[in-house]
């Protein structure tokens, strides 16, 4: 009896150091989710504080693609953006800019020729409001792009938004085998 009274006081013990011992890890395990769950706020709470910034870049970025698409719906290309924007199945263009220039404004950017073959003597048109002059690039490699300014003469620069680009001519170059 004595024996068996010995074993259910060490088998008692035993469980209560267990029991002891869960508790302690529980309450670490515990401890370690409260940290994640500061830290986690904390990240939360800074992109709380970002999203309404987030939010503004996000629709002005939406407002800013949904007018590019009516321009190019239009057949008109943004001068105040440096995106390659498309002009036609042939040809892009990119790092458009326009400055006032003596009674008008002066448009840069770069021709880029989207086709498989070099082309050359390319002549084009641009069109800003109801003002038109015609300008050229003497030859484009295939995927290859050149620089470009026009003087256009009587138009105020702070109505010069957007431009009609056309690909009026030009000479694809090829050789016969």
């Amino acid at each position: 009896m004595k024996n068996i009274k010995g074993f259910v006081q060490v088998l008692l013990t035993i469980i209560i150091i267990i029991l002891a011992g869960g508790i302690g890890f529980s309450i670490f395990l515990i401890k370690q989710q409260e940290k994640t769950i500061r830290t986690l706020t904390q990240k939360i709470e800074a992109v709380e504080k970002r999203l309404p910034k987030i939010e503004k870049i996000e629709k002005d970025t939406t407002s800013i693609m949904e007018e590019l698409q009516k321009q190019k719906e239009k057949g008109l290309v943004k001068l105040d953006i440096p995106a390659v924007q498309k002009l036609d199945k042939d040809f892009m263009v990119a790092k458009l800019s326009v400055k006032p220039h003596l009674t008008g404004v002066m448009v840069k950017g770069v021709i880029i020729n989207g086709t498989p073959l070099p082309q050359e003597d390319i002549k084009f048109k641009i069109t800003i409001l109801d003002k038109s002059k015609e300008f050229s690039i003497k030859k484009l490699s295939p995927g290859g792009s050149k620089g470009f300014e026009v003087y256009v003469p009587d138009v105020q620069a702070d109505k010069a938004q957007t431009a009609r680009i056309e690909h009026l001519e030009s000479t694809v170059l090829y050789y016969k085998d």
